[in-house]
C-alpha cells in the first residue's frame, strides 16, 4: 500500500479526521495514533532523525519506534505528540486547509499543540 501523507484540515466529523491512541505492546507508555478510516499508523517517514521530515501512515509494525508517539499534556490546555524515534514534535505547517505534517523540535508552537480527547 503506498505511503499516505497527513494533512492539516479543518473538522468536518470524518473518519479520516478520527485516530485512536492505541497502546504500544511493549509498555513503554507510548501509542500508535491509528487512523480510523485507514487503519494505518502515523509514522515518522523512513524513521528520519531530521527536522521537517514528512508524517505520513503506513502498516502498523509493532518494533517500529517511527511509529510510535508519546502523548505530554500541556498545563494551559492540548497536548503535543512526541515521536519516540526521533524525539521531534508532529507539528502542521499552518493553521491552513491541506497543510502537511512534519515533525519538528520544540518551539513550543501552538502549531504544535493538539486536542486529545477521551
Amino acid at each position: 500500500m503506498p505511503k499516505q501523507r497527513h494533512i492539516t484540515y479543518e473538522p468536518n466529523g470524518g473518519s479520516n479526521q478520527s485516530w485512536t491512541l492505541s497502546p504500544v505492546p511493549n509498555g513503554n507508555g507510548s501509542y500508535f495514533l491509528v487512523n480510523s478510516s485507514s487503519n494505518l499508523c502515523a509514522e515518522d517517514n523512513g524513521g528520519s532523525y531530521a527536522a521537517g521530515a514528512v508524517v505520513d501512515q503506513w502498516t502498523c509494525v509493532d518494533n517500529s519506534t517511527n511509529e510510535q508517539w508519546n502523548i505530554t499534556p500541556l498545563p494551559s490546555g492540548g497536548s503535543v505528540i512526541t515521536n519516540v524515534r526521533s524525539g521531534l514534535l508532529l507539528t502542521t505547517a499552518s493553521k491552513n486547509n491541506l497543510s502537511p505534517l512534519t515533525q519538528q523540535p520544540n518551539i513550543n508552537s501552538e502549531l504544535q499543540h493538539w486536542t486529545v480527547e477521551g
